[in-house]
């Protein structure tokens, strides 16, 4: 698979809670089986060579509508990451800035926050980021933190709910296909689950 980079703009939705506050919302999602992967793969309609077949339009369809309305909980690891930098501290706040691109890959699709409408000159979707401040947790500097960031040692935790599927055409390829929700939540964390950085829209 083809890797994805992103042209970033600066979208400083920043809202801070506590810890009880995500675990409170994490409470009322259910865990998408098999990760974010098999979550879109059933939303998008990907049954591999039998995509295009009216069987797997109509599970994909009937799948959508049981999804509907539902809040889904979905953990990021290392290796699946790529969507959050460091930077300096900012107008945001915080000891630290964490750049977070609302495109959370899931195997060839990837859930969003806003559907994409154009693409880079290499065929990328574009997407405004957000910025969130981060506090330091017990025992870290800023630069450790930031290699963290570096060396992919980070996890993303995210709640959304699906709203609908999304569709971006490619100049030469196949289309770019996703689920658009909302982002009811998300937590940068260290592998031990220590918090970097968090967005909770009110």
């Amino acid at each position: 698979m083809k890797r994805w980079t992103w042209v970033l703009g600066l979208l400083p939705l920043v809202a801070w809670g506590d810890d009880a506050r995500f675990e409170a919302l994490k409470a009322t999602a259910e865990t998408v089986d098999g990760g974010l992967a098999a979550f879109l793969e059933q939303y998008t309609g990907d049954c591999g060579d039998a995509s295009n077949t009216p069987q797997c339009r109509q599970k994909a369809e009937a799948y959508r509508k049981s999804v509907a309305g539902k809040r889904f909980y979905a953990l990021l690891r290392e290796d699946a990451a790529g969507m959050v930098a460091f930077a300096p501290a900012g107008p945001a706040g915080g000891n630290y800035t964490v750049l977070v691109t609302p495109f959370f890959p899931g195997g060839a699709h990837a859930f969003t926050n806003q559907t994409p409408k154009k693409t880079d000159p290499h065929g990328n979707p574009v997407f405004p980021n957000l910025a969130l401040p981060g506090l330091l947790p017990e025992g870290e500097t800023e630069d450790s933190v930031e290699r963290l960031f570096h060396r992919r040692g980070v996890r993303v935790e995210i709640l959304f709910t699906p709203e609908a599927l999304w569709s971006l055409p490619r100049k030469g390829e196949k289309p770019l296909t996703g689920c658009r929700g909302r982002l009811d939540a998300l937590l940068v964390t260290t592998t031990s689950g220590a918090v970097l950085a968090r967005y909770e829209p009110r």
